[in-house]
């Protein structure tokens, strides 16, 4: 699961890094609020506990994915406030891949570490789900 894990977090690094892909210079579409603590973003919600032994469904991976991404969104804009924000599409591109090239691997993660990723408010306690 430590893959995994890096595998998402490498995708939200590369929404945290220094060139921004697209060239917006407007601010706008990061989905990552300014520092308000709300996490932001693209609806990312904590999900109710269920049955620790159901296995992950796709959707699951594909939201955890996407908080994944929203949580290096919200910390790229705490260390680079002057960068200009990723415009949506940008941001659902990075999502849609990291959820395709870690889906084989989120199927096979416990759903106790998917249930600490999802309550994740930020990289640190994101941390601490096994990073």
């Amino acid at each position: 699961m430590r893959t995994l894990l890096a595998l998402a977090a490498s995708f939200a690094l590369a929404a945290c890094g220094g060139k921004h892909p697209d060239g917006d210079t407007t601010g706008h579409g990061s989905g990552a609020a300014p520092d308000t603590g709300s996490g932001g973003g693209s609806g990312s919600t904590m999900t109710a506990p269920t049955d620790p032994g159901k296995p992950l469904a796709e959707d699951e991976c594909r939201q955890m994915f996407g908080h994944i991404i929203d949580l290096g969104l919200v910390e790229r804009h705490k260390q680079k406030p002057d960068e200009p924000a990723f415009k949506p599409e940008v941001i659902q591109e990075l999502k849609d891949k990291s959820a395709k090239d870690g889906m084989a691997q989120c199927l096979q993660a416990p759903r106790e570490q998917f249930d600490c990723i999802m309550a994740a408010q930020d990289a640190d306690s994101l941390g601490a789900c096994g990073a």
